[in-house]
């Protein structure tokens, strides 16, 4: 199978799939290397259909922001800061992990080369391999996608320049249904918190 067939073949398992997940979890990893400068990052995400998550970015480990929404109610709270954000209204910051092989399909059908790479075990899960250059770039970049087998869904991604990596993004620890609770998409300010914007006003 060449790439083409194989993006088709992952977004018809997605599409498929996609109808019957109610929750999943994972855990983003990311790494930027610019130069002599590495930055890595971490991210907790729990999503529930239709649009309720909890996303937990943390740096060396410490928790550096929090964005919870219930599908109606976003909270933003940023630790370092004291502060909590309240909108009345869901937050477009998340992009859930079923949108990205779409994403893949359109960066496919705009490449001047796509390849099949095979197989490899991702976290315990067959991915297929996909390298990318796209048409017209004045950088030499290439980009890799590990796409599950099963589900269509993005484990892994990578960005080179000149054959060194400069960006890779893990989705870590994915877990499908298991029952996450509507509590969680609810946020318990903590005591002495700012609120900047209040629910209602």
């Amino acid at each position: 199978m060449n790439a083409e067939e194989i993006v088709a073949e992952m977004e018809k398992n997605q599409k498929e799939i996609e109808k019957e997940i109610n929750d999943m979890s994972y855990t983003a990893f990311m790494e930027v290397s610019i130069g002599d400068v590495r930055r890595t990052g971490e991210t907790d995400v729990l999503y529930k259909k239709p649009r309720k998550y909890k996303i937990n970015i943390k740096k060396n480990s410490s928790t550096s922001l929090i964005i919870v929404t219930n599908g109606t109610v976003t909270w933003i709270y940023k630790p370092q800061e004291n502060s909590v954000r309240i909108l009345n209204r869901p937050s477009e910051d998340f992009v859930p992990l079923i949108v990205y092989t779409k994403v893949i399909k359109f960066m496919v059908n705009s490449s001047s080369k796509a390849e099949y790479k095979g197989t490899e075990l991702m976290d315990n899960r067959k991915a297929h391999k996909i390298m990318l250059v796209l048409k017209k770039q004045r950088d030499k970049f290439s980009y890799w996608f590990w796409m599950d087998d099963k589900t269509g869904l993005l484990l892994k991604t990578q960005t080179y320049q000149d054959d060194e990596p400069v960006m890779t993004l893990e989705h870590r620890n994915l877990k499908i249904n298991t029952g996450i609770q509507d509590s969680e998409f609810e946020f318990e300010i903590p005591e002495g918190v700012k609120v900047i914007r209040k629910y209602g006003q």
